[in-house]
């Protein structure tokens, strides 16, 4: 007996590469005797579940377990069926359902997909149906792997060609979907695979649902592949890959747009995203993007294509323009960070809170363009809301030098009372040109000396320019998609608010092209100390007050404790004659002395911040800069 008893050190057992289900472990207490225990319960208490099989059919023969059990698969034939599995229904029905792989299982079922693709390959008799196999394989175990890629790896598992033996579609060992990026793929050759070349001409007819795209040599969107795996014509993305981050998918609405243009995404030779758009009959690029990223296109029913794109504002923002190519690409909501100060001196960088706002206003570009002296019709001239309108002699502008307006429907450079020469931008035809004026003088529409001509910013050839032709001001232009603070009307006259101010606003707002536009417009102030034509009681104090109420009416008050609405009347905020105070007075810390109180019970600013400089409608520093705060309080409870 004694002979058949060794003594063996561990490292002398041999390994059990797979331990049978009813193999039993050793185990032994401190102190206490040696005992053994199931080698599944083992390892079902070491990885924290309930319990373990070694493959899905004895684990689906088990169902005599509660709902929400949990099991682990960890030696099934198919490596992507290891993992956890979780029991749904009542003890006795039911049955189990995976939610989470091994991960070494996938590797391993990636290292097979990888050596069998690479087989496929290399063979000249592959067929389409031979990719469908091989995708659908893909998709079941990858499919939320992103498909793109900047730079190609040097191990491809499934490759495709174009008809010019380009590479144009191709998965790496990680499951990863690579597309041509716009430009054909010259870097990599596969030998002629003449079975698959004739297999994709012959799809290339076919339309359905589609996940990646193909595009041959030639630049031109050939097709896609569906996510079962086969290859068809032209198509609308269904899936969400990424590039640096960012989701570059298209999901068009139903409708004539989604049935005339399809757009899909590339990454340019600088790894920058872009988009192109094609109309389906024809195959013509109708849209396409530059400068910057743009990404995640959507079309919508009407025909207009909107992405993120970070082009113009170095940020990430939602825009939109028409899939046919013409018009502009605007953004969808106004920019917080660029705020357009639009009115009359109120709003300048001498007489206005310019300076004050722009002190504070961090972060944001502030942009004046209040200039002092002009009316509504000569603000909303120069922001483009009522275009002013020319004519030039001999009806053309030459390819060089100036032609004279002989007529124009707002001389929107000049400002009642000074004899200044200005020039400004403007856009007319299409054409960038500058218009000037000279140093004549200016009194009103009726009385004027002053000569404007026009001519090419840039040399070339003559713009014809009908009569009556509009302009529009490049500062308008590039300032529509701004966050515009709205002041005119001071010098409209009180008996001109509601027949030519009101209609003003109403006309720059419309100009404003963000779908969601920020605005704020502010009312009219009576004229202060030392004037008291404006005092309450007058005509022209009944007229103010009657244009700020309709205002307060239409657009809802932006100093309710929300700041919900959208205009500022700022005739209040100066003086409440009822309550006999002044908030701007009190927010600036100024105490009011016997002459405010006499003015605020007039219904007028109180002089201590007027200026005083005959006119009863500038204000001191103090209150500008109250006005600047208030400005600033608005647009960040909403959020702009």
């Amino acid at each position: 007996m004694s002979d058949d008893l060794q003594t063996v050190s561990p490292d002398q057992i041999a390994v059990a590469a797979t331990p049978a289900e009813d193999a039993f472990v050793l185990i032994q207490s401190p102190g206490g005797a040696i005992q053994k225990t199931p080698y599944q319960q083992l390892l079902a208490k070491l990885i924290a579940t309930d319990l373990i099989f070694a493959d899905e059919i004895t684990l689906q023969a088990d169902l005599a377990h509660e709902e929400d059990t949990v099991a682990l698969v960890n030696n099934d034939p198919d490596p992507l069926t290891n993992g956890w599995w979780r029991k749904v229904g009542a003890s006795g029905a039911g049955n189990w359902e995976q939610f989470e792989q091994l991960a070494k299982a996938i590797r391993d079922a990636v290292e097979v997909l990888k050596n069998d693709a690479k087989a496929w390959a290399e063979t000249a008799s592959a067929t389409a149906g031979d990719l469908d196999g091989k995708l659908d394989a893909l998709n079941i175990s990858f499919p939320e792997q992103p498909c793109y890629a900047l730079n190609w790896p040097n191990s491809l598992v499934l490759v495709a060609t174009d008809l010019a033996d380009q590479v144009v579609w191709a998965v790496d060992v990680d499951g990863r979907m690579l597309m041509n990026s716009g430009h054909s793929m010259t870097d990599i050759s596969l030998a002629a695979n003449g079975a698959l070349k004739s297999a994709l001409a012959a799809l290339l007819a076919v339309e359905s649902d589609f996940l990646w795209p193909v595009t041959d040599a030639a630049d031109n969107l050939l097709g896609g592949w569906r996510k079962s795996g086969a290859y068809a014509g032209r198509f609308d993305f269904a899936f969400t890959p990424l590039v640096n981050g960012r989701p570059i998918s298209a999901r068009p609405l139903s409708g004539a747009a989604s049935t005339d243009y399809v757009v899909f995404s590339y990454a340019d030779g600088s790894g920058l995203l872009q988009l192109r758009v094609e109309r389906r009959s024809t195959g013509a690029i109708t849209f396409q993007t530059g400068a910057g990223n743009n990404f995640m296109p959507s079309l919508s029913e009407d025909g207009m294509l909107v992405f993120t794109s970070d082009a113009a504002s170095g940020f990430d923002e939602v825009v939109f323009a028409s899939a046919d190519g013409s018009g502009e690409i605007t953004p969808v909501t106004s920019r917080s960070t660029l705020v357009v100060l639009m009115g009359d001196s109120n709003s300048s960088d001498v007489e206005g809170y310019y300076p004050q706002f722009a002190a504070i206003a961090s972060g944001r570009t502030s942009f004046m363009a209040g200039w002092s002296r002009q009316t509504t019709p000569q603000i909303a001239a120069r922001q483009n809301g009522i275009p002013c309108t020319i004519t030039v002699s001999g009806n053309s502008i030459p390819g060089s030098g100036t032609a004279t307006i002989t007529a124009m429907s707002t001389r929107f450079l000049s400002q009642a009372g000074l004899a200044v020469a200005k020039q400004m931008d403007v856009r007319v035809n299409g054409v960038d040109c500058t218009i000037y004026k000279d140093a004549g003088s200016y009194t009103n529409p009726a009385t004027y000396a002053d000569v404007y001509t026009i001519g090419r910013k840039v040399a070339g050839g003559a713009v014809a320019v009908a009569a009556g032709t509009p302009v529009y001001t490049i500062n308008g232009i590039n300032n529509r998609v701004g966050t515009q603070i709205m002041w005119p009307g001071r010098n409209d006259g009180a008996a001109a608010l509601m027949s030519v101010t009101k209609p003003g606003v109403q006309a720059m707002i419309a100009y404003l092209s963000p779908l969601s536009k920020h605005y704020l417009i502010f009312g009219i102030v009576p004229s202060g100390y030392p004037t008291t034509a404006e005092i309450y009681g007058t005509t022209p104090h009944t007229q103010i007050r009657a244009y700020n109420d309709d205002m307060l009416a239409t657009y809802g008050n932006a100093m309710d404790a929300t700041h919900s609405g959208r205009f500022f009347d700022i005739h209040t905020y100066f003086v409440n004659r009822a309550a006999g105070t002044s908030q701007c007075m009190t927010d600036a810390g100024l105490t009011p002395t016997a002459d405010d109180l006499t003015d605020i019970a007039n219904g007028i600013p109180p002089r201590q911040i007027v200026t005083q400089d005959t006119t009863g409608f500038h204000f001191t520093v103090a209150a500008r800069q109250q006005v600047a705060a208030r400005i600033l309080e608005i647009l960040a409870a909403k959020g702009w």
